[in-house]
């Protein structure tokens, strides 16, 4: 069968199941953290679910003030100032919002414990590094998968496209603008 193309708007547009992916382990925190309050089914890539716990516990370091050394810079970042002028850059303002209010390691742990194993999950979800030999009936893009997957980890947008659409087996959803995205890089 064919794969179809479906267009996104906004998180809420996207579907309850299937392998959602994400350019952002901080979009994905956020997003795991929506999916918590809400009831819903789901379940990390355990490759994705280490790099979430390890990247909001340098952050967790550095909102105590904490200096990472160079080796362990949180998204390039080595203070709170830095990690929070990015996050807000990445419209993940909830996420310093969440910091500020106090969110600790054991709020992490509850996010993971709410978690179901993938076998019973309605929703695996994941960094776009960490979906490759995959395949699911639906795959879903985040809209970072395009933007901030490039500047963090160097995946370009076209490869971001192709390896989500080589996950979908039926349905592949993407952000609304990924055509205009995509045709600005081959103009380029």
């Amino acid at each position: 069968p064919t794969t179809r193309r479906r267009p996104s708007a906004a998180a809420a547009d996207l579907p309850g199941r299937g392998l959602r992916l994400y350019g952002s382990e901080w979009a994905l925190l956020e997003a795991g953290l929506r999916l918590k309050d809400a009831g819903a089914r789901y379940a990390f890539l355990p490759a994705s679910r280490i790099w979430v716990e390890r990247s909001v516990r340098r952050g967790l370091a550095l909102h105590r003030g904490d200096r990472l050394g160079p080796g362990e810079r949180d998204s390039g970042c080595s203070d709170w100032a830095q990690l929070g002028a990015r996050l807000e850059r990445q419209g993940l303002q909830r996420i310093i919002r969440l910091f500020e209010r106090g969110f600790e390691e054991r709020d992490l742990l509850a996010l993971f414990a709410a978690a179901v194993d993938e076998a019973g999950a309605d929703l695996l979800l994941g960094l776009l590094d960490h979906a490759k030999n995959l395949e699911s009936a639906v795959v879903a893009m985040a809209p970072c998968c395009f933007e901030d997957a490039a500047e963090l980890r160097g995946f370009q947008p076209v490869h971001a496209a192709y390896l989500a659409m080589t996950r979908a087996r039926h349905e592949l959803w993407v952000p609304g603008d990924v055509g205009e995205r995509l045709g600005a890089i081959a103009g380029s």
